[in-house]
């Protein structure tokens, strides 16, 4: 975890396995977070801890769950991450869940959490499905900020060393 991203954040969401370990983990994180709002940023805040990699099907997930509710209580968020294998392929081929399997799970429960995160940070939600607003059109009469070429012909580097003309000159000769 990067001291800088801390100091430039607003909130922190705290991504939490369902695993004993994490709970072991969570209060030297918390140690942390506190000694950055009192040295080097004031404002920021623990916006929820997520719970992640949940199997709903085993006791172990369950009893951890509910202990990481008796921890933090009003912080733990709404949404839950269940565990699921296109959440692990797809950093493997460069892609964001939405990408890789939008219909996925893993998607669908990121997209809920995504949903409630911004509710918590008083933003209004906005799917990741939607489609991206287009940016506007280039208007002709605008100069144009490359320089300029006269039409049908194509723009030579000039040869590392060369002044310019010599390489027309070889060209043409």
């Amino acid at each position: 975890l990067s001291a800088n991203a801390l100091v430039a954040a607003d909130h922190v969401v705290i991504p939490m396995q369902a695993e004993y370990l994490s709970l072991q983990g969570m209060a030297k994180l918390l140690e942390v977070i506190q000694l950055v709002q009192k040295r080097l940023n004031p404002q920021l805040q623990i916006a929820c801890v997520l719970p992640c990699m949940l199997d709903a099907r085993t006791n172990l997930s369950t009893e951890v769950l509910r202990e990481i509710d008796a921890h933090f209580g009003s912080m733990l968020a709404k949404s839950r991450i269940r565990n699921n294998v296109k959440l692990a392929e797809a950093p493997s081929f460069g892609r964001s869940i939405f990408e890789h399997a939008p219909d996925s799970n893993g998607a669908r429960d990121y997209e809920a959490f995504a949903g409630e995160f911004l509710g918590m940070i008083g933003m209004p939600a906005q799917s990741p499905r939607a489609p991206a607003v287009a940016a506007p059109a280039a208007d002709a009469t605008a100069p144009s900020a490359s320089p300029a070429v006269p039409p049908n012909t194509t723009p030579v580097a000039e040869p590392h060393g060369e002044t310019p003309g010599a390489q027309e000159a070889s060209a043409s000769g």
